[in-house]
């Protein structure tokens, strides 16, 4: 048994000159009709000049974050081109799908790392995502469940120096997602940088923090929706890693709607709860009992299916 979201996080550009990280390696690319620049967070640099006539219309980069790519297409003098750029195991391929003149791919020695997990968050909002209209509007419903899912590419790290707060976070980060150590945009709120090396890292922080206002676990205790962000009324949040196996959860006026368990592997768990609730039901291979709040859970392997949450 699992919760689903149907939304798929693509977000899509028509600035040229935008920067975008590549999904799954320490590579970004900057991006324009005409040229194309890889940059890796240690000042490697590689330059692709293409040969299609402009002027350019229909100019779209796409960071496609269900396969892990970015896609690039528009429209020359000549006809109309598609490229992708992907890191894979033999390093990142810009690979021409289709062009009106002749152009071939391009590889660049870079790290790979294979998607580090299958958490996806959704928070109601089904609007075309496009970056420039997500960066004006700045909710954080629309921007944490795209944060999530590229991090979702980059492997785990010792974090030195967390400095990520959602009130800086057009400090932290310029064009889509790209992360920077410098104040570039002169908003002047970071005075002291910490002895932070290399700026991805700022991904997994900012990951973290994100994931910590709806789901944390410490010891043998599971905080659920404990810091709930203001104007987040509804969502759903699954395929979240645990100790003892996965677990989806959903909300609605800002209250626990639905919770299941995946057990790999049998452990006692807690569930810290919203002060409100006082009891749930607990369904198991269609056995289903009233389950008080603040007792443990005896968890075997299987699926368990929690609803019902009363105040």
């Amino acid at each position: 048994m699992y919760l689903k979201i149907a939304q798929r996080y693509r977000p899509f550009s028509h600035t040229p000159g935008i920067v975008i990280p590549i999904p799954g390696t320490f590579f970004s690319a900057q991006i324009f009709p005409g040229r194309l620049y890889l940059n890796s967070w240690d000042g490697k640099k590689e330059e692709i000049v293409w040969k299609w006539r402009g002027p350019i219309s229909s100019f779209t980069c796409v960071q496609d974050l269900e396969k892990g790519c970015i896609i690039v297409f528009g429209k020359g003098e000549e006809g109309y081109f598609r490229y992708r750029i992907e890191s894979t195991e033999k390093g990142i391929i810009v690979k021409i799908e289709k062009s009106p003149i002749e152009e071939g791919d391009r590889y660049v020695e870079a790290p790979y790392f294979k998607k580090q997990s299958r958490e996806r968050l959704f928070l109601g909002v089904t609007k075309q995502q496009d970056w420039e209209k997500i960066q004006r509007r700045s909710d954080f419903r629309e921007i944490y469940p795209i944060f999530l899912k590229l991090a979702s590419f980059l492997p785990y790290q010792k974090e030195e120096g967390n400095i990520f707060v959602p009130a800086i976070f057009p400090t932290l980060f310029f064009g889509m997602l790209q992360p920077r150590l410098t104040d570039e945009g002169y908003h002047n709120v970071l005075q002291d940088i910490p002895s932070i090396h290399n700026p991805f890292s700022l991904i997994r922080q900012g990951a973290s923090a994100i994931r910590k206002h709806f789901f944390r676990q410490e010891g043998d205790t599971l905080y659920l929706l404990s810091h709930l962000p203001k104007g987040i009324i509804s969502g759903r949040y699954i395929s979240l890693a645990f100790s003892l196996g996965e677990i989806d959860i959903e909300w609605s006026k800002k209250i626990l709607r639905r919770v299941i368990f995946r057990i790999n592997h049998r452990g006692t768990i807690g569930l810290s709860l919203q002060k409100e609730i006082v009891d749930f039901r607990i369904t198991l291979d269609g056995k289903s009992h009233k389950h008080l709040a603040v007792d443990p859970l005896d968890l075997r392997e299987g699926t368990y299916f929690l609803d019902r949450f009363q105040k």
